[in-house]
């Protein structure tokens, strides 16, 4: 159990902090800021990525390991397998055995916004629990193809998240299109998108790049939103110096493995659905399924 890290953490009274730098700009902090006061109760929530590149088979051909590189303890807790350039250097992130492809690459920046916004780790918080000896998420997956050794070329999960408190339930939906399948559409021209969708209104915010730049559906920059609630995010320097302040004993990171450790958990649930027949049921306070 990936959140199980935090509790080890707070045991240690070590300070942790998640390596994606966006959660206090303002591309993250104002439409998290807008959920419940502008948008109203938000009951849908969409994530687009790009896609996976299976089906994918093992290399057959063994050619020798190169000078400098000690196969075995890349391989680290990994079942063994011969050494091939279509695993290293960076084409480790396709295949299961090493990587999470765009799901581990890109939900700790892209998800991050919608995670946050709609207090998702509260799933993961025996105290905000309380009395509950589970807290299930159901979730099913409608990939292209089923691929044990890599990820499917294209992908639909539905998640359906229980209340987290005030919050109602939310329907949590991830959609990995491959590069070719994308047409004209706004939503598809950069492959790593975020929406939510509000009783009140729908306001599609665009994530574009890494760069943690959004777009409002009509094409304005969302900084020119107006009549939002007040900041209630911090905002800080900087990513590296929000770690040394707090390892300095001088407050908490934002992103530490108490909002981390589920965001990595609930990403990697996508990708372990595609394996799955039919919907499967996750108690994210045992970890288990």
């Amino acid at each position: 159990m990936i959140a199980g890290h935090a509790e080890t953490a707070a045991r240690h009274k070590v300070v942790t902090q998640m390596g994606n730098q966006g959660p206090l700009s303002a591309a993250c902090a104002e439409p998290s800021n807008c959920v419940g006061g502008v948008i109203g109760e938000v009951r849908e929530a969409h994530v687009w990525f790009d896609g996976g590149n299976g089906p994918m088979k093992r290399p057959t051909e063994t050619p020798p390991v190169p000078e400098g590189l000690n196969w075995d303890l890349w391989l680290g807790p990994a079942q063994s397998r011969p050494y091939s350039p279509a695993y290293v250097p960076a084409s480790w992130r396709s295949w299961r055995a090493f990587g999470q492809r765009h799901r581990g690459d890109f939900a700790c920046h892209t998800a991050n916004i919608m995670f946050r916004a709609l207090h998702l780790e509260q799933l993961w918080q025996k105290s905000m629990n309380p009395g509950d000896r589970k807290v299930v998420v159901r979730l099913q997956a409608w990939p292209s193809e089923v691929d044990a050794e890599g990820y499917p070329t294209s992908l639909k999960v539905v998640m359906d998240l229980p209340a987290r408190g005030t919050l109602p339930p939310v329907k949590y939906d991830v959609v990995c299109e491959g590069k070719a399948a994308r047409g004209s559409d706004a939503r598809t021209q950069t492959g790593r998108l975020g929406r939510f969708a509000g009783w009140i209104e729908r306001i599609d915010l665009f994530r574009q790049s890494v760069e943690r730049q959004l777009r409002a559906a009509a094409g304005e920059p969302f900084a020119d939103f107006h009549g939002g609630p007040p900041e209630s995010l911090p905002r800080v320097k900087s990513h590296q110096w929000e770690w040394i302040e707090a390892c300095k004993g001088n407050g908490k990171t934002f992103s530490s493995f108490d909002t981390g450790g589920p965001l990595t958990e609930l990403a990697q649930l996508a990708n372990l659905a595609t394996l799955a027949e039919g919907p499967i049921e996750y108690d994210t306070l045992s970890g288990k399924s």
